[in-house]
C-alpha cells in the first residue's frame, strides 16, 4: 500500500514537519492525523487541517510528522486506515536510519477513530459477521490527544457523504458499537495515556438532529458525550468554546458561528488548544487549568449518552425494532442510541426485536420482573398472595396480579388468568409507574432449577416416595418422577416430556396445575429404560412450545 506523506524538511525556513525517515535521533515525534475529508477531493494538507500547529509545537522542542488519511486511496474503511497507520508508524526512522520506537499522537475528528482502530487491531467485518480484533504486540504510542473525535458518532455524518467512513461514524453504527465494546465490553485505549479536547461552541443544531436542543452541547458537528473519553479515563476531557472545524462546507452560522475559533486551527502559541496539547505532551500540569473539565461543564456534567445492541444467546447481533430509555425514544441504527440523556441516574431500558417477543408469558404462570425502583423496600407474602406488597402493584390489562415478593430490583408474581394476546403490564409504586408490552400465549413451559440456571438440575421429586432428586438420591429407570414447572397455561393442551431424548410417559402420566400452590404446575411420568447419567436432559413441550432444557440425575 502506498502512503503519500506530506513532507516539509527541516531545512525549509519556518517549517517543522519532517519526513518519516528524518526524525531527529532520540526525539519522540508527534504524529498528527486529520479527520474526514469529504471524499478526499479537496485540500488534505497539514496546513489546511492544523494551521501552524507544527511551529507551535516546535517552540517547545517537539518534532511533528503527518499521516494524511487521504493518502490511502478509495476512501477505505476506518479499520483499513487503522492498519495503514500502523504501517506508517513502522516506517518512521531516525536520521541515522534506526527505527523510531515511540511516538505521541494528536488526532482530529475521524483521525481519533483511526488511532483507536489501530490500538484495537480492528479488522474490517463483512455485513452480518462479528468484528475481529488483533491488537499489535507493540503499541508504540506514548500519549494521545483526541481533538473532537466522535467516539460515539455524529448525526452529521449522514449529511457528509455516502461512503464507508460516513456510515461507520453515524450514530449507532455497528463499527462504533464494536469498537467501544471490543475489550470486555469497553475500550481502555490499550492503556495508552490519553487526553481529549472537546468543543462546545456550537449553536445546538447538531443536538436538534439528535432529538434535543442544547446550545453549548456540541461543536457544530460532535456532541460532548461523543467527544469525551470518560468511557476509558476519567478526568481527561477538557472543554473549550470552539467549533469543530473552519471548513465552510461543514460549518456555517447555523451550526457554529464563523467567527468562533476552530478547534483544530492551532495558529500560534497563544492558542489554548495548542497550549493544552503542548502541556500534556511535555508533562507539565498547565493543561489541567486550561479550558474546562467536562465534569464542570453545565451540560457535560449532567448529560450522558447511551449505545445499546441486542444480541441472542450466542452473541449474534439482532435487529432492533424500537427502544426507549426512561421514556425517551432512542434512535435505531445497528445499535440503539441517544446522545442526550440524564446522567448519574438509573433509567428503565426497553429494547424490542422484530419477529420475536422476549416477554412471552402464559396466563397463570409464576414470573419474575427485574428492574430498578420496583418497590420502596423488600416484602414477601405467603398464600393467598396479595395484590400489593410494600408500595408495589402490578396490573396486566388493568387486572391486578398476585405478588409473592416485591423489592427494589425484583418482583415475583402470578400472572392473571386473562385471554391470550398482546397485553400491557404496568408496575405501579409510590414514586410512579412504568408500562411495557407483553404477549400472553396458551403455554410457555418453564422448568425451574435448583441452581437458578436455565440448564441446571430440574426441581423434581420421586413421585412415589416424595424424595427430592439430586446426586445422593437419583432416579432409576421405571421410577415415576414429579417434575415441577410453571407456564402450562389455563387451557389444557398436548404436553409431552422427553428424558435423554426418549419419551417419558407411563400409565399414570399427568400434566396440570398443583391445586395447593398457585402458579405451580406438575408433570408425572415414568423414566424410560436405558437412560442414565448425572445430568440427563429433560424437556417439556406444550401446545408446540418447548421449555428450557433442565437435567435429571438418573442411575
Amino acid at each position: 500500500m502506498r502512503l503519500a506523506i506530506l513532507l516539509f524538511l527541516p531545512c525549509i525556513a519556518g517549517a517543522q514537519l519532517v519526513a518519516p525517515t528524518a526524525v531527529p535521533v532520540g526525539s519522540i515525534p508527534v504524529v498528527f492525523l486529520d479527520g474526514y475529508q469529504l471524499g478526499c477531493s479537496g485540500d488534505s494538507s497539514f496546513k489546511s487541517n492544523f494551521d501552524n500547529a507544527d511551529t507551535v509545537l516546535q517552540a517547545s522542542g517537539l518534532v511533528t510528522v503527518y499521516f494524511d488519511n487521504c493518502s490511502v486511496p478509495n476512501v477505505p474503511a476506518i479499520e483499513t486506515l487503522g492498519a495503514a497507520f500502523g504501517q506508517f508508524l513502522a516506517s518512521l526512522k531516525y536520521t541515522d536510519g534506526t527505527a523510531v520506537p515511540l511516538v505521541d499522537v494528536v488526532a482530529h475528528s475521524m483521525g481519533g477513530l483511526i488511532v483507536r482502530a489501530y490500538l484495537a487491531g480492528m479488522q474490517p467485518a463483512a455485513a452480518g459477521t462479528l468484528a475481529t480484533f488483533n491488537p499489535p504486540p507493540v503499541i508504540g504510542i506514548r500519549k494521545i490527544v483526541f481533538l473532537a473525535t466522535p467516539h460515539f458518532g455524529t448525526d452529521v455524518a449522514n449529511y457528509l457523504g455516502d461512503d464507508t467512513q460516513t456510515h461507520e461514524m453515524s450514530l449507532g453504527s455497528q463499527f462504533l458499537f464494536d469498537l467501544n465494546t471490543w475489550n470486555q465490553g469497553t475500550d481502555d485505549l490499550s492503556g495508552v495515556d490519553a487526553l481529549a479536547i472537546a468543543g462546545n461552541g456550537g449553536t445546538g443544531l447538531e443536538s436538534i438532529l439528535s432529538g434535543s436542543f442544547l446550545k453549548g452541547f456540541d461543536d457544530g458537528i460532535v456532541e460532548l458525550t461523543s467527544a469525551s473519553i470518560g468511557f476509558a479515563i476519567a478526568g481527561r476531557t477538557r472543554v473549550v468554546p470552539d467549533c469543530h472545524t473552519s471548513d465552510p462546507l461543514l460549518v456555517s452560522d447555523d451550526v457554529c458561528a464563523a467567527s468562533t475559533t476552530a478547534l483544530n486551527a492551532i495558529n500560534d502559541t497563544n492558542n489554548v488548544v495548542g497550549q493544552i496539547i503542548t502541556s500534556f505532551l511535555t508533562g507539565t500540569s498547565a493543561w489541567t487549568t486550561l479550558g474546562e473539565a467536562i465534569e464542570a461543564d453545565p451540560n457535560g456534567s449532567t448529560i450522558g449518552g447511551l449505545l445499546v445492541e441486542a444480541q441472542d444467546l450466542n452473541g449474534a447481533d439482532q435487529t432492533i425494532a424500537n427502544a426507549t430509555a426512561g421514556g425517551d425514544t432512542l434512535g435505531v441504527n445497528a445499535a440503539a442510541y441517544k446522545e442526550a440523556l440524564p446522567a448519574n441516574t438509573s433509567l428503565p431500558l426497553q429494547v424490542n426485536v422484530p419477529g420475536s417477543y422476549p416477554l412471552i408469558v402464559a396466563p397463570g404462570a409464576f414470573v419474575t420482573i427485574y428492574g430498578s425502583s420496583l418497590a420502596s423496600t423488600g416484602a414477601q407474602a405467603t398464600q393467598p398472595y396479595p395484590s400489593q406488597l410494600a408500595d408495589s402493584q402490578v396490573f396486566v390489562n388493568g387486572t391486578a396480579a398476585q405478588l409473592q415478593y416485591a423489592g427494589p430490583g425484583q418482583i415475583n408474581l402470578i400472572l392473571p388468568n386473562i385471554a391470550p394476546g398482546l397485553a400491557q403490564l404496568t408496575v405501579k409504586t409510590a414514586s410512579g409507574r412504568q408500562t411495557v408490552n407483553i404477549v400472553l400465549v396458551l403455554a410457555v413451559p418453564t422448568i425451574p432449577t435448583s441452581n437458578f440456571l436455565a440448564n441446571g438440575p430440574a426441581d423434581a421429586e420421586n413421585a412415589v416416595t416424595g424424595v427430592v432428586i439430586n446426586a445422593n438420591t437419583p432416579l432409576h429407570a421405571g421410577d415415576y418422577i414429579a417434575l415441577f414447572l410453571t407456564g402450562l397455561g389455563t387451557v389444557p393442551g398436548t404436553t409431552t416430556v422427553t428424558v435423554g431424548g426418549q419419551n417419558c410417559a407411563g400409565q399414570y402420566f399427568f400434566a396440570g396445575r398443583v391445586a395447593s400452590y398457585v402458579g405451580l404446575d406438575q408433570i408425572n411420568c415414568q423414566i424410560p429404560s436405558g437412560v442414565t447419567g448425572a445430568a440427563v436432559p429433560v424437556v417439556v413441550t406444550t401446545n408446540g412450545r418447548v421449555s428450557n432444557t433442565a437435567t435429571l440425575n438418573i442411575q
